[in-house]
């Protein structure tokens, strides 16, 4: 894949993209200076974590400002890759891991898009990530802390990417309690109560972890520049959903009826 970065062209989106990716940046380096940061564009109505670390690599590399951001695409390909072998791996052994890679890279939509969609492959490789984080996390007797709130931090920069990450945690939520009853010996013997506070107070950490990193990433990279500009996060995050279950496409606008004098 390395060997035909300069095979490719750019998207449709990728202008606005790279102008909303520098001020995203530009927002940030003035500590929020950047008013058109929050125009009502179509690039605005998703997360801009992506558009941040794409723009920070077409910044700090050598190369070409399209073939940089290329380069930055395919580093969240690469990312779903070892998402998704190590996936593999824990569910179905070495030939299980073998297998998810050789199934993922041959995936002609995949391949294709790691060079030049810069919204569906982050997101799908953050998801991955978000999965495996969430599958390595160890909720029996002694909870790894560590692993539940970096399995929320993930899960929180998936939904920077895209709002519909936020699934995840319900499915943290259901894979956990679902380990935790099978660990106990259900139906036979049923989890005590003490086992299910720890299952719910890990579960409100990684919630907590990830709402924190989808609305401040660690190096001041906010993913929703309109939730701390606006101080209402719960209701701007949920205005995304809302948006996103209406969308339906761009429709063209119909023209203005004639005047009379136009007749």
């Amino acid at each position: 894949m390395l060997a035909t970065l300069h095979e490719y062209g750019v998207s449709a989106d990728a202008g606005v993209q790279h102008r909303w990716g520098r001020r995203l940046v530009r927002w940030y380096a003035t500590l929020g200076n950047e008013p058109r940061v929050t125009d009502d564009l179509d690039i605005t109505k998703y997360g801009g974590f992506c558009e941040v670390v794409t723009q920070l690599v077409v910044l700090a590399s050598p190369l070409e400002t399209w073939t940089a951001r290329t380069l930055a695409n395919l580093g969240f390909a690469f990312a779903g890759f070892g998402a998704v072998l190590w996936l593999g791996e824990r569910l179905g052994g070495p030939a299980g891991g073998f297998l998810s890679l050789l199934v993922l890279a041959l995936t002609p939509v995949y391949y294709g898009h790691s060079f030049y969609n810069a919204k569906d492959i982050p997101f799908a490789a953050m998801y991955a990530l978000a999965a495996a984080a969430i599958l390595a996390c160890d909720v029996g007797p002694r909870i790894r802390w560590a692993r539940v709130v970096g399995a929320g931090v993930l899960v929180g920069l998936a939904a920077a990417v895209r709002v519909g990450g936020l699934v995840l945690f319900g499915f943290a939520l259901a894979l956990w309690l679902a380990l935790l009853l099978v660990g106990s010996g259900a139906p036979s013997r049923w989890p005590s109560r003490r086992d299910l506070l720890r299952l719910a107070g890990a579960w409100g950490a990684s919630v907590a972890a990830g709402w924190t990193a989808m609305a401040t990433a660690p190096a001041g990279t906010t993913a929703w520049p309109r939730i701390p500009r606006r101080s209402r996060p719960r209701r701007n995050c949920c205005r995304r959903c809302s948006i996103r279950t209406r969308f339906r496409g761009a429709r063209p606008e119909s023209p203005p009826p004639p005047t009379r004098m136009q007749l």
